[in-house]
């Protein structure tokens, strides 16, 4: 379980699909592990010299591009979480979300209860 804004997730993984159409190419894997949600398509993937800015926003404001990973990355932190490129050939993104706190008294909600001896 994670805590989070189901509309900025949407957003920030439409970035991502948006980027693999645009820039990948071949099948595109999503994973979800724990608060985890990784993207990774098939195709040539980040050249070294664009892994260091690929969070920036361009310079130029009227820019046609590269807007798209930065505003995803910016609605990972507004929401608490992070926006990370994992794996450069082929590129590989994390999302990373913030787990969910347990219930007030400490209880946690997805243990097993015991079964009555009489059920």
């Amino acid at each position: 379980a994670v805590t989070a804004t189901p509309g900025l997730v949407g957003q920030i993984v439409n970035v991502l699909f948006d980027h693999s159409l645009r820039h990948g190419a071949g099948t595109l894997t999503v994973e979800v592990e724990g608060e985890m949600v990784t993207i990774e398509d098939e195709g040539p993937g980040v050249e070294e010299v664009h892994v260091a800015g690929l969070f920036e926003r361009p310079a130029d404001p009227h820019a046609k591009h590269g807007r798209g990973l930065p505003l995803a990355r910016r609605l990972a932190q507004a929401d608490g979480g992070r926006l990370d490129l994992v794996g450069r050939r082929p590129a590989r993104f994390r999302l990373t979300l913030v787990p969910a706190a347990p219930p007030a008294g400490g209880v946690d909600a997805t243990a097993e209860m015991p079964v009555p001896p009489d059920a």
